[in-house]
C-alpha cells in the first residue's frame, strides 16, 4: 500500500499527540517536574550544562517511567531528579565532568 500525503500527515499528528500524553513534563537536566511545558520551559534550570541560572529547563521528551537510566553508563534510579543529580563516570566530557542522562 502506498501512503498518500493525507495518511503522512495524520499519522505525524497522531505521533505528536501520543508523545505528550503525559500528565506531567520533567526537565531533562535536572527532572524537575511541571503540570504543563510552558511553565516548565520558562523557568532557569540549576542544573543547565552552561551553569545555573544560565539557561531554562529542557524538556525530557520520554515518556514517565518506573525506572529511569543513564543513556552513557546505564545507572538506574526510580526518580529523575535522583537521576540527574549525580555525576556520570561515562559522561562524554569525561569522568566526573558531567550529570548522568537519562535515556528516552
Amino acid at each position: 500500500m502506498i501512503a498518500t500525503g493525507s495518511e503522512k500527515c495524520c499519522s505525524k499528528k497522531k505521533k505528536i499527540k501520543k508523545n505528550y500524553t503525559m500528565s506531567n513534563f520533567y526537565c531533562e537536566y535536572c527532572g524537575t517536574k511541571s503540570s504543563n511545558i510552558s511553565s516548565l520551559t520558562a523557568n532557569s534550570c540549576h542544573r543547565h550544562p552552561l551553569g545555573a541560572g544560565k539557561g531554562k529547563h529542557k524538556l525530557y521528551e520520554g515518556s514517565e517511567k518506573s525506572q529511569y537510566s543513564c543513556k552513557y553508563c546505564g545507572t538506574s534510579s526510580t526518580a529523575l531528579s535522583s537521576l540527574t543529580a549525580n555525576s556520570c563516570h561515562r559522561h562524554p566530557n569525561g569522568t566526573g565532568k558531567g550529570k548522568h542522562s537519562p535515556a528516552l
